[in-house]
């Protein structure tokens, strides 16, 4: 199998699917895949999320580069942006109070907040840079 087409459509037939089905669950517009599967264009990021999202059991490395055995891996380990055992900043609740006087040394110090990142539990996150 040469081609990302030739992939996909593999991945149809084992999964008993159209490419018009594929398309209709993935989100994405049926002329899409049609531009795809002729090879006039390539997949995009967001197509490729979309898929990712939909049949998360989808081998993304063979759809895109192939593999020895010729076949998607029927189920893949799922992975976070961070671990469960590492945490970086203890929750807000749990940080010291800095009180006013402990503020004004602070603000006396040479060194300024370039910016402060908070990181959420869905793995979203926050950035906060100061205006100068």
């Amino acid at each position: 199998m040469d081609s990302i087409k030739d992939r996909l459509q593999v991945f149809f037939q084992e999964q008993g699917i159209s490419a018009s089905e594929f398309a209709d669950k993935i989100g994405v517009q049926r002329s899409s895949m049609s531009h795809i599967l002729s090879e006039r264009n390539k997949p995009s990021v967001d197509f490729i999320q979309k898929m990712i999202y939909a049949y998360p059991h989808m081998d993304i490395a063979w759809l895109l580069v192939g593999s020895k055995s010729g076949k998607y891996e029927k189920k893949i380990e799922q992975t976070t942006l961070f671990p469960k055992d590492v945490s970086f900043v203890k929750p807000y609740e749990s940080l010291p109070h800095i009180s006013l006087s402990e503020k004004t040394s602070l603000e006396t110090t040479e060194k300024k907040i370039e910016r402060i990142v908070i990181f959420y539990d869905d793995k979203s996150f926050m950035e906060y840079i100061p205006e100068v």
